[in-house]
């Protein structure tokens, strides 16, 4: 798969006449070539302009989550909740998922975690970001480049974070953080007089990771 390719390129295109499971489709959405290109329909021939990725109920998932959910060019949101048996970790993204506006990773298993992948911070829309209260290990990258310049509301608390406070966090405008009880370490701030503090934060907690260190500024 590449980032060019809409997910009817990779969906079994099933046509209404053709239907294993008889005229409706489980899944809710079929493909369907149109004029302008593919397009995802739903079983009320209704096109689907935004699409959320919705694990919220405990329903003993395994396994990891496939890479494919990278590739959903129509996906706007993406909840994975209470699913004790997940393992492995996020996905990368592509960046022509310009519609999510949203990600929240609650209460999941010990098995699924690892390092919030670059592509996803970096992809345009992105408001909402929450990682919490999960039992996983995870981490926050070291570099990102182009972090979404949307990105307002970052809590990442309750979930085992390791490592230090990336520079990227700080020059983001982010207006909600929250990274209490994890395990982060090292200086609050960076040491570095060039370093500008975010202008527009509202809400900060380091509350809980006790080896954090350093003074805030007025």
């Amino acid at each position: 798969l590449n980032g060019n390719e809409h997910e009817c390129s990779w969906h079994k295109i099933y046509k209404r006449w053709n239907f294993q499971f008889e005229e409706v489709d489980p899944a809710g959405i079929v493909c369907q070539t149109g004029p302008w290109g593919d397009i995802l329909l739903n079983d009320e021939e209704i096109v689907v302009g935004r699409l959320t990725v919705n694990f919220r109920i405990k329903n003993n998932l395994t396994g990891t989550l496939p890479p494919e959910l990278g590739h959903l060019i129509d996906l706007a949101d993406i909840l994975v909740e209470q699913q004790e048996h997940l393992s492995g970790s996020l996905p990368p993204m592509m960046p022509n998922l310009t519609l999510i506006d949203s990600v929240s990773i609650l209460f999941n298993g010990p098995d699924f975690g690892g390092e919030i992948p670059v592509s996803l911070l970096e992809l345009p829309s992105l408001s909402y970001l929450t990682v919490k209260q999960n039992s996983g290990s995870w981490s926050l990258p070291d570099n990102v480049d182009n972090i979404s310049p949307k990105l307002t509301n970052l809590d990442v608390s309750h979930s085992n974070f390791r490592g230090t406070i990336p520079r990227w966090i700080y020059e983001s405008n982010v207006v909600v953080l929250d990274l209490a009880f994890n395990y982060l370490h090292g200086p609050i701030l960076p040491d570095d007089e060039t370093f500008h503090w975010f202008p527009r934060i509202e809400f900060l907690s380091f509350h809980g990771n006790r080896h954090l260190y350093g003074t805030l500024p007025d």
